[in-house]
């Protein structure tokens, strides 16, 4: 990848060849893995099972899976997929609560140039886990070298989770309250090994340090 700032300084980052070198770089590590791409073979139908996915059926029958990732479907290149209309639209309620989860990230060996990065997943009941949100830590400021500080404002209230449905609008239905403020956060750098830890800002802001080592 490469980056360019503009004159306000702000950075953006752009995969050399476009996305399809990703698409590309994906298909490869699957295969080396061991793992089968079936191209041009369409979802027809999801299972579920005790309020889990536990298969799909395409053209190649019923397949079981121990996870699905499901994403909105477009039936070509060019086409969209409406999710949402001015007739029909997803009402989504603002969190009036936020709490931040900060603290420091350590890479040992301490280098003071690595881009280091922070993500905020929150598991649904009976549902996927979702990336919440993204965020960079920056060197901190004095000794010892090689230490990060980043700051993660969250939502508290109980998110809702609507499935996709050709018939608009989709309706979101609320989490149970335990679920609200929940997180697992995750730092990570290249060349260091990703930490999680579980996070809980339901009653208060939380501190939260790694050290992250190759």
């Amino acid at each position: 990848g490469t980056s360019r700032r503009s004159i306000f300084q702000e950075e953006m980052g752009y995969i050399r060849g476009g996305s399809e070198t990703l698409v590309q770089r994906l298909f490869d590590e699957l295969k080396r893995m061991g793992g089968v791409v079936h191209l041009n073979t369409l979802a027809e139908r999801i299972h579920l099972e005790n309020g889990r996915v536990s298969g799909v059926t395409s053209r190649l029958g019923f397949q079981r899976f121990d996870h699905v990732i499901s994403t909105v479907p477009v039936q070509t290149e060019t086409s969209f997929t409406s999710i949402s209309t001015q007739a029909a639209p997803i009402g989504l309620a603002a969190s009036p609560t936020q709490r931040t989860v900060s603290g420091t990230v350590t890479l040992d060996p301490a280098v003071d140039d690595e881009l280091v990065l922070l993500t905020a997943r929150q598991t649904l009941t009976s549902g996927p886990t979702v990336a919440i949100k993204f965020g960079t830590a920056g060197v901190a400021a004095g000794p010892p070298p090689g230490e990060y500080a980043y700051s993660l404002t969250l939502p508290i209230d109980p998110p809702t989770l609507g499935l996709y449905t050709p018939a608009l609008p989709i309706t979101l239905t609320p989490q149970p309250p335990a679920v609200g403020g929940q997180y697992a956060v995750r730092a990570s750098a290249d060349g260091y090994t990703a930490q999680s830890a579980d996070v809980d800002l339901s009653a208060a802001n939380a501190t939260q340090n790694f050290t992250l080592t190759p």
